[in-house]
């Protein structure tokens, strides 16, 4: 794969349509197997994490366990109200040591092995869900750009395209085949026999 569409934005030269088509396959195809892993790795994860809360259900909006021990519930909804209070604070960064500079920040989780588990689950779950949007943009946009010889386009001119985020976003055709400048070269030099 091209290094350049590891930037984001960057612009790309392509001999023609299908040099262009190969190389969105080739990013299609390294979605799928990206998402396939993390998949994997999530599974590994929750199953994982199941077996060391058997026999402990967790109440979904608290995220507390659920043990009834006669009170009624009333420890649970303390530990519930309690939890409210304390989510004044921005939620988002409960768990997490943040370290920021002026341009950026990075978050790092804290807390126990459970929590830092839980929090990898979080974050697995949102890489998949992005990656399959983005593996839908890219097969919406090669169905585009195969559509594009049917609309007059010629499938051998070289083009320049404009990638953001590893997705084709601008192309831009240019007058002439790319295959036409290879064929034809002028020559200062040439030798040129007589005829008698």
């Amino acid at each position: 794969m091209n290094s350049d569409l590891l930037l984001s934005p960057s612009l790309v030269s392509f001999e023609d349509f299908s040099e262009l088509m190969e190389t969105v396959d080739e990013s299609i195809q390294i979605h799928r197997k990206a998402i396939a892993k993390y998949e994997d790795k999530l599974g590994v994860l929750l199953r994982g994490s199941g077996e060391s809360k058997q026999g402990i259900n967790f109440d979904r909006e608290s995220q507390m366990p659920n043990l009834d021990n006669g009170n009624g519930g009333e420890i649970q909804q303390q530990k519930v109200d309690k939890k409210r209070r304390a989510s004044s604070a921005d939620q988002s960064d409960l768990g997490w040591l943040v370290l920021e500079t002026e341009e950026t920040s990075v978050k790092v989780a804290t807390g126990s092995v459970t929590s830092t588990t839980g929090k990898q689950v979080e974050a697995l779950f949102k890489i998949i869900e992005s990656l399959k949007a983005k593996l839908a943009s890219l097969e919406r946009v090669r169905k585009l750009i195969s559509d594009l010889p049917a609309q007059g386009f010629k499938p051998n001119q070289s083009i320049v395209v404009m990638f953001r985020d590893g997705i084709p976003r601008q192309i831009i055709p240019s007058n002439e085949a790319a295959r036409a400048y290879k064929k034809f070269r002028y020559s200062e030099q040439f030798d040129a026999q007589i005829l008698a």
